[in-house]
């Protein structure tokens, strides 16, 4: 996974049509790597062996996995191994040059996984009781917090998966006002069941949704955990290592009493305030929210700030990557929402591919099976809604779909990982040949007082920014090709000297 590294121009440009203030000399994207197979590229970090370590997500129908890689210098990149997770745990962070990898082991109780180099894992098993899965960790200077939330089936899915197998956790509940049935569909949204609660052996209130069960344990050794609290008001928006080295989280409403609370034990909260700017020296930790608020630690102090101010419609923006250290912070926002994009719509997609010696068409509402020499069509199931004419059947051992002709006889097969990767394929084609990535701009800063703002989307090309990291003075922007979202490619550029406030 080499490749010569080339420096990519900023735009010259001094405005947006989207009303974004850009300003401050941009920096100078350098394409430093092209990644063979990684999914979508999220993180970036530094471990403390000082290799770099690329956190990625391969994404299925209804779940992802990680896929970690590793690289000496940022342009030799190679893939590392997990630790045993269950299909459904695929988390991983890297806090203080340490990689936690955390869900729910193969044998379904929550653990963590810890690695200094993702190559030896140890396994920290947080609490012995299955059915529950860690789905976040927290950390601070002598305490290590995590949340976890219980992953007990609903009788519906249940029997939905023991009749259908895997496919059953797709199934879900349809009504008219009056009745409610039970559906189960495959990828394209094929539907092959449609049931009544009492055709199952289900009551009406079996069907009612159930909201999952959450608990939060604490340990200041790795070995012992206990019950811990969450902080005053439970909506927090961040957690972070405060300036005093405990765990802090901030408060519902900060300026409306304390601004934070603070806990060195996870159960003992104590109040805390946020400073006015007025320490010296660059910042340490920080924290930032998608909608471009955020906290800086300067010094002893932690600062809040927010870069809404330079965007015209900050609400039709998304903060989608935010890291920093003490050489800078660096924020990538991409437009969510664009009034120029809403004319381009590709109408009645089609799409057509060869397989198992017969043509598949895929439209809006069918999929259909073509004589390869003649074009007639041979069988149609509905996708989306569409009317079915298909003979077909669900083979639940092997979760796959055989299409039938007329007089039973089998035409074509699909898994249920086919029909997903088909799906993808046709949501790629139906993309408008003029629809370009989103707009993306770069927020970076040396000294937390003044940004340089520069619109990024030309520059990956037909990419879309999926992540950034900062490790010393290097900024890398993490980017996969636009629509497709499968192969990444690793960008930076040095940071310039910070001029203080």
């Amino acid at each position: 996974m080499e490749t010569t590294t080339t420096t990519v121009a900023p735009p010259l440009v001094t405005t947006t049509t989207l009303g974004v203030e850009l300003q401050g000399e941009p920096l100078e994207l350098q394409v430093a790597a092209e990644l063979d197979r990684v999914g979508i590229p999220n993180r970036i970090a530094q471990l403390a062996s000082g290799e770099l370590l690329l956190v990625g997500y391969e994404y299925g129908w209804g779940e992802s996995r990680a896929v970690l890689l590793l690289s000496p210098d940022g342009d030799r990149w190679r893939e590392a191994d997990l630790p045993p997770f269950s299909p459904t745990s695929t988390s991983v962070e890297v806090i203080d040059g340490r990689i936690y990898a955390y869900g729910a082991g193969t044998d379904g109780r929550p653990a963590i996984w810890i690695s200094d180099d993702a190559r030896e894992w140890t396994v920290i098993p947080v609490g012995e009781e299955p059915g529950w899965r860690v789905s976040a960790v927290l950390i601070a200077d002598d305490l290590v917090m995590a949340e976890l939330f219980e992953e007990e089936e609903s009788p519906l899915t249940e029997e939905l998966v023991r009749r259908f197998g895997p496919l059953g956790r797709h199934g879900g509940t349809a009504s008219d006002g009056t009745n409610v049935w039970v559906i189960v569909h495959l990828p394209l949204g094929i539907q092959i069941a449609e049931l009544a609660p009492e055709e199952l052996g289900l009551t009406p209130e079996d069907l009612e949704y159930r909201e999952s069960q959450t608990r939060v344990m604490a340990t200041t050794d790795l070995e012992r955990w206990y019950e811990a609290t969450r902080p005053p008001g439970d909506a927090t928006r961040w957690y972070f290592r405060g300036p005093d080295g405990a765990l802090w989280a901030t408060a519902p409403t900060p300026g409306e009493g304390p601004d934070a609370y603070a806990t060195r034990d996870g159960i003992t909260w104590e109040p805390r305030q946020f400073g006015d700017g007025a320490s010296a020296g660059r910042f340490d930790v920080t924290a930032m929210a998608f909608d471009g608020s955020y906290l800086v630690v300067r010094g002893a102090q932690v600062v809040s700030g927010s870069l809404r101010e330079h965007l015209a419609h900050p609400d039709w923006w998304w903060f989608t990557s935010v890291t920093g250290n003490d050489h800078g912070l660096v924020a990538v926002a991409s437009l969510q929402y664009d009034p120029q994009r809403e004319t381009l719509v590709r109408e009645n997609p089609t799409y057509e591919k060869a397989h198992q010696g017969h043509l598949i068409r895929l439209t809006l509402t069918g999929l259909e099976v073509l004589d390869p020499d003649s074009g007639d069509v041979l069988s149609r199931i509905g996708t989306r809604g569409g009317s079915t004419d298909a003979r077909y059947r669900f083979d639940v051992p092997t979760q796959t779909l055989h299409l039938l002709d007329g007089e039973g006889r089998e035409l074509v097969t699909f898994t249920v990982e086919e029909l997903a990767t088909l799906e993808r394929e046709f949501d790629i084609a139906s993309q408008p040949e003029d629809l370009k990535p989103p707009t993306v701009v770069l927020f970076s800063t040396t000294d937390a007082c003044s940004w340089t703002v520069q619109d990024i989307t030309g520059t990956v090309g037909r990419s879309f920014v999926t992540g950034s990291g900062v490790i010393d003075r290097t900024l890398y922007v993490l980017a996969a090709p636009w629509p497709e979202l499968q192969q990444g490619q690793v960008l930076r550029a040095e940071l310039p000297d910070g001029s203080g406030c």
